[in-house]
């Protein structure tokens, strides 16, 4: 019984999973809070290591050389920046990708629009209020040698 309220059921072979959980929304959302986890903590990292800068020249520099060196002897010099790069760009395209996916499904599960009651004008949440509180003082103030209130 394959509708449009009960897709047919996919059988998913164990390799596949990760394939399988990225074509569900939850784990689309998953992605995204992985991803967005780890680029907030590069952030903070990336933080803590700049304000080395006002331990002085040395400090900055030692922390530099811990950037490069670390992993050394096992791994070659650099090379461990590099994986940490690789890994924030994939982070970054998949954190876009699946917000964007996310966006386009939510986009057509309400293809319909919400009512909007009233417009707001000059992009101010307050607006309405101002306009009906001065066409309230203009009705009642009096015109004194041409000058409005």
């Amino acid at each position: 019984m394959a509708n449009a309220t009960y897709p047919t059921i996919r059988h998913v072979a164990i390799g596949n999973r990760l394939v399988a959980l990225w074509d569900t929304i939850i784990g689309k959302k998953i992605v995204m809070a992985i991803t967005g986890t780890f680029l907030i903590l590069f952030v903070i990292g990336h933080m803590v290591g700049n304000l080395k800068v006002f331990e002085g020249s040395s400090a900055i520099d030692t922390y530099a050389r811990f950037l490069r060196e670390a992993g050394t002897p096992a791994l070659s010099y650099g090379q461990p920046l590099w994986g940490v790069r690789i890994l924030l760009l994939l982070c970054v395209a998949l954190h876009i990708t699946a917000a964007y996916q996310l966006t386009e499904i939510s986009k057509a599960a309400r293809p319909i629009g919400y009512e909007v009651k009233e417009q707001f004008h000059e992009g101010s949440h307050a607006q309405p209020q101002q306009d009906a509180q001065r066409q309230h003082v203009e009705a009642e103030a009096p015109e004194h040698a041409g000058v409005r209130q």
